[in-house]
C-alpha cells in the first residue's frame, strides 16, 4: 500500500488558513514602499559619509554598511524580498549619488581638491580633480552600495523564513527530538529522557531500513513515523519511558491503526519493562508488536 508523502500529509492535515507559512505568503505581501526608502535613504546617507568623510581607514568598511542595513532590515520585510531590496537599494544609490555629487561641489575647495589627488597620478586642474572624484564615488557605488544591500536583504529574510518554519513545525510536532549521545549500555538507555529516547529509537530504525518520515509529541509519548523502504510501509512507532507498559497503551495505538488507512503496522515500545498481560493482548494481532527495554538493546547490539 503506498502511504501518503510528508508534503502530502502536511496539506492534508491542515486548513488553507493555516498554508499561510511565511514562505508562501511571501508572493502575496505588497512592497513596503515607505519602509524601503526611508531605509534605504539612511543606508545612502551612511554609505556617503564613510566615503567621504572617514578616510582611508574607515574605505575598508564601507561595504559592511549595506550589507548591515540589510541584514536589519531583512528581518522586519513581511515578504517580496527581491523588490524590497531593490527599493532600498536604489534609494540608497541615489541619496549616495546627491550626498556625494554635493560634498565634492559645494564643500570641498580647489586647493582641498589637489590634496585628494592620487599621488602617482599626473598633475591635474581641481575640475579634472574633482570629476575624477566624483565618478569613481558612482563606480563604488555600483560596485558595493547596490550589490550589498540586496545581498544583505535577501539573506537577512531567507534566515528569518527559515526560522519561522521551524518554529511552526516544531509548535505542529509538539516539540523537537534531541540527540541521545553515547549510549553504551541498558542502563544508559533506561536513563534517557523521552525526548532522547525516541531519537535513540529512530536511528535504531535507520540502522534497519527504515527512514524517519514524521514526529508527533504526545502527553506521555512520542509517536514515530517510520517508513520502511524493503518493502515499502509506513510503521507508526510509539515511545515511551513508562516504568512498565501496560495494556492501555498498545489498545490505543490498535484504535489509531483502525482509524488510519496510511500505517500499516503499529508498535510500542518503552526503555523499561513490558507487562505481562500486554504482551498478551497484542500477541494475537499481525499489525501490533511491544518491545521493552532489553529487547530494543538487543536489536541494537545485533545491528
Amino acid at each position: 500500500m503506498a502511504a501518503q508523502t510528508l508534503e502530502e500529509k502536511n496539506v492534508s492535515s491542515q486548513d488553507t488558513s493555516a498554508l499561510d507559512t511565511p514562505a508562501s505568503s511571501q508572493a502575496k505581501a505588497p512592497v513596503q514602499w515607505r519602509f524601503m526608502l526611508i531605509a534605504g535613504l539612511i543606508t545612502g546617507l551612511l554609505w556617503a559619509l564613510v566615503l567621504t568623510l572617514g578616510g582611508q581607514s574607515l574605505l575598508l568598511i564601507v561595504g559592511v554598511v549595506p550589507v548591515v542595513s540589510g541584514m536589519v532590515v531583512g528581518r522586519r520585510i513581511k515578504g517580496r524580498a527581491f523588490a524590497n531590496s531593490l527599493v532600498m537599494a536604489l534609494s540608497g544609490a541615489l541619496a549616495a549619488a546627491i550626498v556625494v555629487c554635493a560634498y565634492y561641489y559645494l564643500i570641498v575647495t580647489p586647493e582641498q581638491l589637489v590634496t585628494l589627488q592620487n599621488p602617482d597620478a599626473a598633475p591635474s586642474s581641481p575640475e579634472n580633480i574633482r570629476t575624477a572624484l566624483v565618478l569613481s564615488s558612482l563606480l563604488m557605488m555600483l560596485i558595493s552600495l547596490v550589490p550589498f544591500t540586496i545581498y544583505g536583504v535577501w539573506i537577512s529574510h531567507r534566515t528569518y523564513l527559515r526560522n519561522q518554519d521551524y518554529k511552526q513545525e516544531v509548535d505542529r510536532r509538539g516539540g523537537t527530538l534531541q540527540r541521545a549521545g553515547r549510549v553504551a549500555a541498558i542502563e544508559d538507555l533506561q536513563g534517557l529522557p523521552l525526548p532522547k529516547f525516541a531519537s535513540w529509537v529512530s536511528q535504531l530504525f535507520k540502522q534497519n531500513g527504515f527512514v524517519l518520515q514524521d514526529y508527533r509529541f504526545q502527553k506521555d509519548s512520542i509517536e514515530l513515523h517510520m517508513r520502511r523502504l524493503d518493502p515499502e510501509e509506513l510503521w507508526l512507532v510509539r515511545c515511551t519511558t513508562e516504568e512498565v507498559l501496560k495494556p492501555g497503551m498498545a489498545q490505543s495505538l490498535d484504535q489509531d491503526l483502525r482509524a488510519s488507512d496510511e500505517f500499516t503496522k503499529g508498535i510500542v515500545l518503552t526503555s523499561m519493562k513490558v507487562q505481562d498481560g500486554t504482551r498478551k493482548w497484542a500477541k494475537g494481532r499481525r499489525n501490533i508488536e511491544v518491545l521493552d527495554g532489553e529487547t530494543l538493546w538487543e536489536m541494537h547490539e545485533a545491528a
